[in-house]
């Protein structure tokens, strides 16, 4: 997250994706690169956070998208039976969706 937030624009990815838990910040600046966001609500680290991420990305007006799974644990496996089984298709429709695969030249 630190590299994703670095004042220096050469430093900066063009996105981040946060799948496994929230990070705490005091702040997102404006400059913010575009982010991913899964995380499962019995993941025990997320109980410990009060979802601070997403209304601080929001504030600074850039781009996230959040998807909350209700079982799934720590670290958002691909759990049999639960919806947390889609979460990489739903990281890669929104790659695609940003622009963000193109193939290579």
């Amino acid at each position: 997250m630190s590299v994703g937030l670095s004042p220096d624009a050469a430093e900066r990815p063009d996105f981040l994706a946060c799948a496994s838990g929230f990070i705490a910040l005091t702040e997102v600046p404006a400059y913010a690169p575009p982010l991913f966001l899964a995380v499962t609500m019995d993941d025990p680290l997320f109980s410990t956070d009060d979802g601070a991420i997403l209304p601080k990305w929001r504030k600074a007006k850039c781009p996230i998208e959040a998807h909350f799974y209700e079982i799934g644990g720590h670290g958002l496996p691909s759990t049999p039976g639960t919806s947390t089984s889609m979460w990489f298709d739903s990281f890669c429709a929104w790659m695609n969706t940003r622009g963000l695969l193109k193939p290579a030249k």
